[in-house]
């Protein structure tokens, strides 16, 4: 199997912003557990405490965080994308060509006429019907 090689230069976001955004995600965790009777709210409360006192007094400690949380997405995208794409090849495109092959169909009208001058085909529509579209 072939490495994925992205050609979109792909940056990390800020510490900061990490800090927050993992605040807030503890942070709605907190609310779930308070609201469901968890006993580990306190846990989940403090490090959200923890995650927004950090993002605002020194960033640069969730660096090692942000780092891994970073490759652990490259890595995410590298296994997710090629199982979507599969997924969407295998629901939309197997099943119409399917239909095709059933049916006779060749909407690409593959077959070669070696007696044929052309291929060309002519229009169906005037030229006119394309003026004063709007």
């Amino acid at each position: 199997m072939s490495e994925h090689i992205s050609k979109t230069n792909v940056t990390m976001g800020s510490d900061k912003s990490f800090g927050l955004v993992f605040g807030g995600a503890t942070g709605l965790i907190t609310l779930y557990l308070l609201i469901r009777g968890g006993s580990y709210w306190p846990i989940t409360a403090l490090l959200a405490v923890g995650f927004f006192a950090l993002a605002f007094v020194r960033p640069a400690l969730l660096n090692p965080l942000n780092k891994l949380w970073f490759r652990f997405g490259l890595l995410l995208h590298s296994i997710i994308s090629p199982v979507v794409m599969f997924l969407v090849f295998v629901i939309a495109f197997v099943p119409i060509a399917l239909v095709f092959r059933l049916k006779g169909t060749d909407p690409l009208e593959r077959q070669l006429d070696r007696s044929a001058q052309t291929y060309w085909k002519p229009r169906t529509t005037k030229p006119e019907s394309m003026s004063r579209q709007y």
